[in-house]
């Protein structure tokens, strides 16, 4: 059969198709195929009320601890909160922390090592180091104790920079690697504190920095007191009978020394030495010295107060812990006992704080009774100077969580009412309560109801805000709750860590 339609050999080629043409080149392209994107959902029945509260609960525990719901894919999955904290298989977190028991701050490690780094070298200088900081990072974490005790800082930093300095750099480069070692070294041996590790210590241990802190400065307040009695005494001393003797003695002598006493007593003795003191007036000078007398001696020795229960005292080593403070154990009347002392340091502190204010307008004769006596009857503690406020005691409360509900709950709310300079340390431990067993019940809801408390609410795992919230809450005119979620003392440090995280990140807790 022949075909419809042929095409001769030579009609083929009688065009070069390898010749040069304006034309471009046609490009085939394969027609696009249209494509539905949208989600195949397979149809089915919405759960229930209860299916849903169930699989919530089931999504719930897996935050905590790990455990995976029915429905999820079945291949080896890391948890998503884990993702940031993961270096290697290692933990990367703000722990372990260097705390400077000079100034009371508390900074990560990492931190710390690069920002001393930054202070001792320019740019692009010991770059060799700058590398091996790292390095450096991981033998002082090679030194930590295993159990989360705070670790000597100068002890774990020399530790690590001899074991940094046998590596292997030759050359001139090894002989300025080492220099530049030295100098770091010495930069970083100028620092005094300790490291601490995450542990169901660590809150505590950040606690006993700034208490530790705070009565270093309230001892330098205590000298004011001394300093302002001493003024005081020579004031009065000028006025004294067998003083003016005195000075009518060194008068009647010759010329020279009239020059010489006159010169030593021109600064001491006030413009009315001419005319007799006012009874009055000496009788409210001599009151404020009898009562800075008492105060300078009693001051410094009254140690924070910290009270708990003998459970709590016994697990945490509560008085190794604070060993500057007088931990006292108090079973179902903590509140009660806290309120009284604070009562009778608020109670020796105004008279100090009236004495004193009352010599210093006394001292430059700018005591006027009309205005001064209606303005220190009313003076508070609240209104005190940032000094003066030092002069009070800490009074310390630790409670778990789940005994305040149960017993404490109506003196915890008296006292916050009160408004009394009381701190109080709530312990809420990670036991998972399943949905309708138990109401979670919020003390930190309670504390905020009392607008002038202070409030602060989360986890164990970030030390540096830890930190900067028992700062502020000791420094607070006023009650101070800080409610903590702290891990099991038997839980392993790194699942601690995670759970406690997860709780936070997953809104668990708070």
């Amino acid at each position: 059969m022949k075909k419809s339609k042929e095409t001769s050999f030579a009609d083929y080629f009688t065009e070069d198709i390898f010749s040069s043409s304006e034309k471009p080149l046609l490009e085939w392209e394969p027609p696009a195929k249209e494509r539905d994107w949208t989600p195949v959902i397979a149809k089915a029945l919405p759960a229930s009320e209860p299916e849903k509260n169930a699989y919530w609960k089931l999504l719930r525990n897996y935050f905590l601890t790990g455990k995976k719901t029915k429905q999820s894919v079945p291949v080896h999955t890391q948890p998503l909160l884990m993702a940031p904290y993961l270096r290697g298989k290692n933990l990367d977190t703000g722990y372990p922390s260097f705390a400077n028991t000079d100034t009371g701050d508390v900074i990560p490690l990492q931190e710390h090592l690069l920002s001393t780094f930054n202070v001792v070298f320019k740019e692009h200088e010991a770059d060799i180091l700058r590398q091996n900081l790292p390095r450096l990072d991981v033998y002082v974490r090679q030194s930590l104790d295993a159990n989360g005790l705070p670790t000597p800082y100068l002890e774990s930093i020399l530790e690590a920079c001899e074991k940094l300095r046998e590596f292997d750099v030759r050359g001139d480069e090894g002989i300025h690697f080492r220099d530049n070692l030295l100098k770091y070294q010495n930069a970083l041996s100028r620092f005094q504190g300790f490291i601490l590790s995450f542990s169901h210590r660590s809150p505590f241990e950040l606690q006993s920095l700034h208490l530790s802190h705070r009565n270093a400065r309230r001892q330098t307040a205590c000298g004011s007191v001394k300093n302002i009695h001493r003024l005081l005494s020579e004031r009065l001393a000028i006025y004294n009978a067998d003083a003016s003797t005195n000075k009518s003695k060194m008068l009647n002598g010759n010329f020279a020394d009239q020059l010489i006493s006159i010169e030593k007593l021109a600064d001491m003795v006030p413009e009315e030495s001419h005319s007799a003191l006012e009874p009055a007036r000496l009788d409210r000078m001599m009151r404020c010295l009898q009562t800075l007398e008492r105060a300078k001696d009693t001051l410094p020795l009254v140690r924070p107060k910290i009270f708990s229960t003998a459970e709590l005292i016994q697990d945490y080593n509560l008085t190794a812990l604070f060993p500057e403070s007088e931990v006292i154990q108090s079973e179902h009347k903590c509140f009660v006992d806290a309120q009284t002392a604070i009562s009778e340091i608020l109670s020796v502190v105004s008279e100090t704080v009236r004495a004193m204010r009352t010599a210093q307008l006394e001292l430059t004769d700018k005591y006027d009774a009309e205005v001064q006596e209606l303005y220190l009857d009313k003076l508070d503690f609240t209104n005190y100077s940032e000094e003066e406020f030092l002069l009070l005691q800490t009074v310390l409360v630790i409670l778990p969580a789940g005994m305040i509900i149960a017993e404490e709950l109506e003196r915890f709310s008296k006292v916050l009412s009160v408004n009394l300079p009381i701190r109080i340390v709530v312990l809420d431990g990670m036991r998972v309560t399943e949905s309708g067993e138990i109401y979670k019940r919020e003390l930190s809801a309670l504390a905020l109801s009392h607008r002038g408390a202070y409030v602060f609410q989360g986890a164990a795992d970030t030390p540096s805000w830890l930190a900067e919230a028992f700062r502020e809450g000791f420094n607070q005119a006023g009650a101070s709750l800080w409610s903590l979620m702290v891990p099991e003392i038997s839980t392993s440090c790194n699942t601690a860590y995670l759970q406690l995280n997860a709780a936070a990140e997953s809104r668990y807790f708070p």
